[in-house]
This record gives C-alpha cells, structure tokens and sequence, in this order.
C-alpha cells in the first residue's frame, strides 16, 4: 500500500508546477499514512525498509524544510544523530548504510516505538541528546540557535512540541549525519 502511495505521489508530482505544492501532497499523503490508526497503511510505514524508507524519509525531509519557521524564542528538542565515518563522530557505518538506518528508525517511530529507547539504542550522540536553543542572548543550560548545527534549529523550529523530524546530512548545514528530532518544548 505505502510504494502505490508513493507511486502516486511521484506521478502527480511529476505533473504539479509549485514546488510548495509538492512538499504539501508528499507530507500529506504520509501523514495519513502513519495515522490510519493502526489500518494498513501505518503497518507498511513500520514495514518499510530499503527503497521505500528512504522514499518516505525524503519527502519527510523535503515537508518540512517547506513548512514556515514557528514563533517562538525558546524551543527545547531531543534528538538521535545517525552519523557516520569521517563526521568527527565514532561512527563507522557508510553514509548510504547512515541514510538506509535514519531511515528504518524514522519508520520505526512513525510506527509508535519509543523514541527515548531508539535514542539510547542507536545515537550516535550522548543520550539522551536533549538542548535548548534560544533566538536571543544565552541563558544557562539554553545554547544560542546559531551555536548548533544550522539544520539542527531549522528542523526543531518547523515542528510543533510532541512532534518528530529529521534533518538530512548536508556538509554546511547538518555536517555530523541525520537528526531525528523531538520538539519537547
């Protein structure tokens, strides 16, 4: 059921002329997905592995670098950095074998398993990878926005608090892997 979504999805894509439309049906048909309420389609969602991960982690990926920025001066997150080598990290694992696991965790957790076990199972961060950022002067135990990763703040800054996303590795953006990130406040 999730790959014919998929499939449709790409071909209406292929025919859509706004590019903010695109990321609205992507993150729209994925969405309703993963909230069927238990039906066929959130059961393919934790299913998915291979292409079809990676898929749903893309257009997730591109959703919510569409979505406006929240008014907010202080957000706190929790996040899960799948990284690896050559990030500064101790990761070992191939960037393909770092999307391919991003991905299959981020099915994981549209799926209903605990994020906080997910995170002490497989970051590659300290758990249990919880920062408050701030858009003004810092404050103690709160990092000014600008001192994390700039795709750290750009993702936690578009998500509603209890709600998931992830930040794709690109070098000047998000340079240590893909974060999975909870809005926790």
């Amino acid at each position: 059921m999730l790959a014919d979504m998929i499939h449709r999805t790409t071909s209406v894509l292929a025919s859509s002329r706004s590019l903010l439309a695109r990321f609205m049906l992507v993150f729209a048909v994925l969405a309703g997905a993963a909230a069927c309420g238990g039906g066929d389609g959130a059961e393919e969602v934790a299913r998915a592995t291979g292409p079809e991960a990676l898929t749903a982690l893309r257009a997730h990926v591109a959703a919510i670098k569409a979505r406006p920025e929240k008014n907010a001066e202080t957000i706190e997150v929790q996040h899960q950095l799948v990284a690896f080598a050559g990030t500064g990290t101790k990761a070992t694992r191939s960037r393909d074998e770092a999307e391919q696991l991003a991905a299959e965790l981020w099915a994981r957790i549209g799926a209903g398993e605990g994020f906080d076990q997910l995170v002490t199972d497989f970051t590659d961060d300290s758990p249990p990878g919880i920062y408050s950022m701030t858009m003004g002067a810092p404050q103690p135990g709160v990092l000014p926005r600008k001192q994390m990763a700039a795709a750290f703040g750009d993702v936690g800054w578009r998500l509603d608090v209890g709600e998931f996303g992830v930040a794709e590795y690109a070098p000047g953006v998000s340079p240590f892997g893909w974060h999975i990130i909870k809005r926790t406040r």
